[in-house]
């Protein structure tokens, strides 16, 4: 009688086991086609036209899922003042493996507001 318990917990810890990756294979595929459509939104607005930042007072009511990843045209002055640098390991597009800075600045509108331009990445040397 020992043995067909042992047995019987044992293949319900496999059972329990199978239910786990199965869910967890199942998660994964849907992550994959999460990222897939991910990709496909950035590399779709990352190559569109620019377009006019929307009026400030519509800032609020601005969805992430609309304006991520836009390209918009704004007009300002930068306040050099107040960059930061983010230390980043060079990203594919600057063609080295030296690690350098992302340098964001804050653009101060003509129409009020501010903003924060990512300038581009500078190597450490």
């Amino acid at each position: 009688m020992s043995a067909k318990r042992s047995l019987l917990w044992q293949g319900a810890l496999a059972l329990v086991m199978l239910a786990l990756c199965a869910s967890l294979g199942s998660w994964q595929l849907r992550r994959l086609d999460w990222k897939q459509a991910m990709l496909q939104a950035i590399e779709a607005r990352a190559h569109a036209a620019s377009g006019a930042l929307p009026p400030q007072e519509r800032w609020s009511q601005l969805s992430a899922d609309e304006y991520q990843w836009l390209h918009v045209r704004a007009r300002g002055r930068f306040d050099l003042a107040h960059v930061a640098l983010v230390f980043s390991p060079a990203p594919e597009s600057a063609g080295g493996a030296e690690p350098g800075y992302f340098a964001l600045a804050p653009l101060r509108l003509e129409t009020g507001g501010v903003v924060i331009v990512n300038r581009g990445f500078t190597p450490q040397s």
